[in-house]
């Protein structure tokens, strides 16, 4: 063959090869972009999604109500304490009782908070001491007695404390010392031997 031929021969094959690197290059090159650009993609989605669950788990909701200006639902950082609570909510009313709350607690996700009125706690202290009441001399008082108390007179049982407080209930309360005779099972035997340790004042 001569060699003119041959350069003719050798030029096309480098032709051919050129171009067919070309295509493979190419195809790579498109393949490598489709893969980056799904990639950045997966990337970003991922970003928000850890974005998103992060903000969800610095935020916490909360709830407050009574005597406070603006009681309702708040949202805010979990590492926020009650005094940041009551400052969204508008502060303390007048009548807010304050001394059983714990200012600078740390709020958790789902709790409730009720902020008691003075009037309120001044009537359960009240209610309290007259439940407790008993007079100077260690009378029990058989209107204000709980169970407890009344079964520890004597000849007094569980049975017969809650017979004493279902009359008294029925009743309003006795308005004599020897009215619990009323009272089914307790008769002059029993009476004598509770009469010096009961009252009704």
């Amino acid at each position: 063959m001569q060699p003119k031929n041959l350069k003719y021969i050798f030029g096309f094959a480098a032709v051919v090869s050129i171009c067919i690197i070309g295509l493979l290059y190419a195809n790579y090159t498109s393949d490598s972009v489709d893969t980056f650009k799904n990639n950045l993609i997966d990337n970003t989605d991922e970003k928000e999604a850890y974005t998103e669950e992060s903000t969800e788990q610095s935020t916490i909701i909360v709830y407050i109500t009574g005597e406070v200006n603006k009681p309702d639902v708040y949202s805010l950082s979990k590492d926020e304490r009650l005094v940041d609570l009551v400052e969204k909510a508008g502060g303390f009313t007048d009548k807010a009782y304050i001394d059983d709350l714990n200012l600078a607690q740390v709020l958790n996700d789902g709790e409730k908070f009720v902020v008691q009125s003075i009037d309120n706690i001044s009537e359960e202290s009240v209610n309290s001491v007259q439940d407790t009441q008993s007079d100077d001399d260690g009378l029990i008082n058989i209107n204000t007695a709980d169970k407890d108390k009344l079964d520890s007179l004597p000849e007094i049982g569980e049975k017969l404390a809650d017979a004493i407080i279902a009359y008294r209930d029925e009743h309003g309360g006795f308005s004599s010392v020897d009215e619990i005779k009323e009272v089914d099972g307790i008769g002059d035997g029993i009476y004598e031997k509770i009469k010096d340790s009961i009252t009704i004042d």
